[in-house]
């Protein structure tokens, strides 16, 4: 493999947390080492299936959003049948 450039700029506050960051054997991992699998997790490995999962979760979420629309309106239907027959 040939030589990889490597640039990118981090705000003070996420350098810092970044360093204090284990690596699972008690030693903390490098900066780089952590931009690096974060990019591999978001653009190659997670991106697409996380994205799947949010347009699954908007339909399941419609899904449920007609369901709950047509129990209130059956509900408010009886409830004014109960209001009228209570009279």
């Amino acid at each position: 493999m040939g030589k990889v450039t490597r640039s990118y700029a981090l705000d003070p506050g996420v350098a810092a947390w970044m360093d204090k960051q284990p690596d699972g054997r008690g030693k903390t991992r490098s900066r780089s080492m952590m931009v690096s699998e974060a990019i591999f997790y978001y653009w190659m490995h997670e991106a697409d299936t996380i994205a799947t999962q949010i347009k699954n979760l908007r339909e399941v979420n419609r899904l449920y959003l007609e369901e709950l629309r047509v129990l209130r309106s059956k509900r408010s239907f009886w409830s004014r049948i109960k209001t009228r027959l209570g009279r």
